[in-house]
């Protein structure tokens, strides 16, 4: 009964269970075919995207390994991207479908493609250079470069430390100049004599302007007039001036009386009685006034004596007051012309406190300097540091101690101080006579003053005793060392100048061939875009007054190696070696079997320059001539720093140096202008042998790294006297050459190595755009027309794609992804590149 009419009612509940595990099961698989579906159209995408990036510019990828797409234009590339797509899955593919099931029913929606990233970026290229060069860099050949430049850093240390060498010599050589400049003004014990006076009036284009030249001038120039014989001239001019203005004074009384006279005898002959009478004082006013004629010629030439003696008195006023007067004062400046005598002793007193201030500055320099060769030993080459260590105390002994400095004493101030006050007292003397007072004196009051000469003798007395007590023969401690002829200095000048010429000439010197320019209009579209244009070639020059000396330059260069660890430039070293392996250079037609990274030779490709390629990439000029030249000159900067550290420690090219400085230095120095002059020198002889490696260096030829005294070729010819030579001391007569241990001293290199470190210390930007600009145009020599700018290594993707739903899933997905067809929809964005 319980059961009654129910019969069936498991099947329809089973059922009704079964239904929704199908649905179930039914959404579950269309999930996971949609799932399915997804990660293969992205693979398809991804596929299709790679077929799109093997359409990249044959060209480039040939010649130069680089990948770029061929084509740029955003339609193109969707249309190709849409034939691969469509393709790759299966869309209207009938012939193929007929044989299975398609259970997607793919369809492309829309496509979205970009090209991005343009090969003109910096990491992009750099990426592709270093993915190229890491199978192709011989590893032996990075090996041998990475010693070198092991090698370079430690050379970099020493050259930097010449730098700081040179900076001190040259403040030492700077006190030294005030020292002389303070003997020039005080004078030695003994005044020079003519010939002394003549030689440094070459030297400095000016007189001599002792203090004790003030009562001795006639020692030097015996058709002077002293400063007393000044005053005494001047002084009887007043007389002789007053005198005059009496005489005019007497004149004129006189021809008063005359004129009185001559009107009584006129009064006289009015009142004649007869014509006799009258006749008789007619001669007489006829004989007065012959008198009166002859009275007023006595006054035109008395007027004319006051005229004259009155400029006599201006001129020779002046020339005294020059001599006594300080017209201008300058306490920054110790060099000025001490042309007074009161600013000859004024200067002395500010440079004796100059000197005693930059003595201690000095002082503290050279304490530094030891400090920083200590504190940089391990860094220096070895012989170098010796060297140098030894050179801290010669420069001590140049500096000498305040105790020494009998200048800076009171009594040295002293006397100068009571010069400056004696001046003074001739001055207030000399005032009493000053022109201006005695053309305004009231002849008639005062003429009698000032025609007693008892009264002008007092005031000369005055003026001579002054003078007698002035101080003159001040004295100083400076020695100056043995005068040597003026045409040894010259002649040795002559010879550094010889070698700055040589070198400027061999910088600039090409060989006799067809060099390429490029257009402006054509150099504007290069991917550099002339970003880096800043290069110029210092000129050569030898000379210790240069503040900004070309071996200051040179070794600063040079310096640019000394970086912490070799890993921070290895990319760059493969940066660098696809450029010099990839482009000629102008060492590419001496070596002719030469061939690049694609084993082509190098001589039989077409390119935009004739060879010079690299040296465009290290210096940007549409120039290749010029960029040759700047190169010569880079090379020849390196070369000069890597002479310098033998031809700073060589005992015998020292001592030869040393001899040379004193020619050139000794005469009028305490000596420490040599130290600083000898460095010039040495440097001229680093440059020297330096012009010689360049030439070899461009005929293909090799050059040891750091030189030694067998592989040394230059030699400086002195025609230094007897007297100047410099005898070695035990230490100086050691061949300093101890490092035959140090691996850079038996290295040779070769142009290609100095194009390598040269590119070394260029910025990476500069080098990778630079070497774009060769690969553009060189890929148009051959016909092409590439614009590298415009030309891109990344697309950006973004399809669109649905597929038919076969359950209900729909209802589980958002709105966005459903179609009104019942297609699901998906997105798929990617991002390829080479």
């Amino acid at each position: 009964m319980f059961l009654y009419r129910q019969k069936g009612a498991i099947t329809m509940f089973l059922s009704i269970i079964l239904l929704a595990v199908m649905i179930f099961v039914g959404v579950l698989v269309d999930y996971a075919r949609i799932k399915v579906a997804k990660i293969e159209a992205r693979r398809t995408v991804g596929m299709s995207i790679n077929s799109l990036l093997a359409g990249f510019n044959t060209t480039l990828k040939e010649d130069f390994g680089l990948f770029v797409l061929h084509e740029n234009n955003r339609e193109e590339l969707k249309q190709i991207l849409n034939h691969y797509m469509s393709n790759n899955l299966l869309i209207d593919r009938k012939n193929i479908l007929s044989k299975f099931i398609d259970i997607y029913k793919f369809k492309v929606e829309g496509v979205e493609i970009e090209a991005t990233h343009s090969i003109v970026n910096r990491e992009v290229i750099k990426k592709q250079i270093i993915e190229f060069m890491k199978y192709r860099a011989p590893k032996e050949v990075i090996n041998e470069y990475l010693v070198k430049i092991d090698g370079l850093k430690k050379a970099s240390a020493t050259v930097k430390t010449y730098k700081e060498k040179m900076s001190l010599e040259k403040s030492i050589s700077d006190l030294n100049k005030l020292r002389e400049r303070l003997y020039e003004l005080v004078g030695p014990s003994i005044p020079f004599d003519n010939q002394s006076v003549k030689v440094y009036k070459e030297v400095y284009g000016q007189e001599v302007y002792f203090i004790n030249r003030f009562n001795n001038e006639s020692r030097f120039n015996r058709n002077a007039i002293n400063f007393k014989s000044k005053v005494n001239t001047y002084i009887n001019i007043i007389i002789e001036y007053q005198q005059a203005r009496l005489e005019l004074k007497e004149l004129e009384i006189e021809k008063g009386k005359l004129k009185d006279s001559i009107s009584d005898e006129k009064a006289n002959r009015a009142h004649a009685e007869d014509e006799k009478e009258e006749e008789k004082y007619q001669d007489r006013i006829d004989d007065l006034y012959n008198e009166l004629d002859e009275l007023n010629e006595d006054i035109d030439n008395t007027e004319d004596k006051i005229n004259s003696k009155e400029a006599d008195m201006k001129i020779l006023y002046s020339e005294i007051s020059q001599q006594l007067y300080c017209l201008v004062t300058d306490n920054s400046r110790f060099y000025i012309s001490a042309n007074t005598y009161s600013k000859a002793n004024k200067l002395c007193l500010l440079i004796a406190d100059e000197i005693a201030n930059q003595s201690n500055i000095v002082k503290g320099k050279i304490q530094k300097y030891e400090d920083y060769l200590s504190k940089n030993k391990e860094k220096i080459i070895d012989s170098s540091y010796r060297q140098l260590k030894e050179e801290v105390n010669e420069y001590k002994k140049l500096v000498p101690e305040d105790k020494e400095l009998s200048y800076n004493n009171g009594e040295f101030k002293a006397g100068i101080n009571y010069n400056i006050k004696i001046l003074e007292n001739i001055v207030d003397i000399l005032s009493q006579i000053n022109p201006s007072i005695i053309f305004s004196t009231n002849i008639v009051s005062d003429v009698m003053r000032f025609s007693k000469i008892g009264d002008f003798k007092m005031i000369t007395d005055s003026i001579s005793k002054e003078i007698s007590n002035y101080k003159n023969n001040i004295k100083t401690n400076i020695k100056l060392n043995d005068r040597v002829s003026m045409n040894e200095a010259k002649s040795e000048r002559a010879k550094l100048k010889k070698i700055s010429n040589n070198a400027n000439k061999e910088i600039n010197e090409v060989e006799n061939k067809k060099y390429v320019n490029i257009p402006d209009d054509l150099y504007k579209l290069l991917p550099s875009n002339n970003k880096f244009n800043e290069n110029e070639i210092k000129e050569v020059l030898f000379d210790e007054k240069d503040k900004n000396s070309y071996s200051e330059s040179s070794y600063d260069f040079l310096s640019g190696f000394e970086f912490d660890a070799l890993m921070d430039v290895r990319d760059k070293i493969y940066v660098n070696e696809y450029i010099i392996n990839t482009f000629k250079n102008n060492v590419t037609s001496k070596k002719p079997e030469e061939s690049n990274l694609r084993n082509k030779k190098k001589s039989t490709l077409a390119t935009y320059f004739n060879e010079a390629e690299v040296e465009y990439v290290l210096n940007g000029s549409q120039s290749e001539k010029e960029n040759t030249t700047l190169t010569n000159a880079k090379i020849i900067m390196i070369r000069f720093g890597l002479n310098s550290i033998h031809v700073f420690t060589d005992g015998e090219k020292r001592a030869k140096a040393t001899s040379i400085a004193t020619v050139i230095a000794g005469w009028w120095s305490g000596g420490a202008a040599v130290p600083i002059v000898r460095t010039v020198v040495q440097c001229a002889w680093a440059m020297a042998e330096s012009v010689t490696d360049l030439n070899c260096l461009k005929h293909g030829e090799t050059v040891p790294m750091i030189k030694t005294k067998a592989n040394w070729k230059t030699d400086l010819k002195s025609d230094t006297k007897e007297k100047l030579k410099v005898n070695l001391s035990k230490d100086e007569n050691i061949n300093l050459d101890k490092n035959k241990d140090d691996k850079s001293f038996g290295l040779d290199t070769d142009y290609m190595d100095y194009l390598r470190f040269l590119l070394l210390l260029q910025s990476e930007e500069k080098s990778l755009l630079r070497t774009l600009d060769l690969v553009q145009l060189n890929t148009n020599k051959q016909g092409n027309q590439v614009i590298l700018k415009e030309c891109n290594v990344c697309v950006k993707t973004k399809a669109t794609l649905t597929i038919e739903n076969l359950f209900m899933t729909s209802l589980f997905f958002k709105k966005d992804q459903v179609l009104k067809d019942n297609r699901y929809r998906f997105d798929i964005e990617l991002y390829n590149w080479y």
